[in-house]
């Protein structure tokens, strides 16, 4: 289904800044500590700072790309029992690479690198809908692969369930 891509990338880079560093404050002051890279990752921190600046008009924007993805997708599983996509569009970057530990990345960066690596990922945890992530094999080098399977969202028909029942 198509969401609009660009509009998914800047939700998720509001979205995951203020849902995933809300903590750190909170925690800073329980532990009576300074928020920096002396316990928090440098890219955790980044999106810490860049989810202090956004402002309440880009939060709702977010929060609308969320519902359009998740209309979207109910669309979508009208026709389909299942979406598969693979969970990373390459293989696994080199362990220190990519995330937590890249000093030089600013939040911006961080949001392009993530949707560079794992386009697929975030739309569903936006949308809300029943997805999982598994293994489904090795590359030639062992590394490893994953595929990401979402269904309807609450689905709990007759049609759809006997099958998942027991005889």
């Amino acid at each position: 289904p198509d969401f609009g891509i660009e509009r998914v990338r800047d939700a998720f880079g509001v979205l995951f800044a203020v849902v995933a560093t809300g903590p750190i404050a909170l925690l800073a002051e329980r532990l009576g500590r300074p928020i920096d890279e002396d316990w928090i990752e440098p890219v955790t921190l980044r999106w810490h700072e860049a989810a202090r600046t956004i402002d309440a008009v880009s939060y709702d924007q977010a929060l609308s790309t969320c519902d359009r993805v998740a209309r979207r997708m109910g669309l979508f599983h009208e026709e389909y029992d299942l979406a598969l996509s693979p969970v990373l569009t390459r293989l696994p970057p080199r362990l220190g690479t990519q995330g937590g530990t890249q000093h030089h990345l600013t939040h911006a960066e961080s949001v392009d690198l993530a949707f560079d690596l794992f386009p697929f990922t975030p739309a569903m945890n936006m949308s809300g809908q029943p997805a999982i992530s598994v293994p489904t094999g090795e590359s030639r080098d062992g590394l490893p692969l994953a595929a990401q399977f979402s269904a309807r969202f609450g689905d709990r028909s007759e049609e759809h369930t006997s099958e998942l029942q027991s005889p």
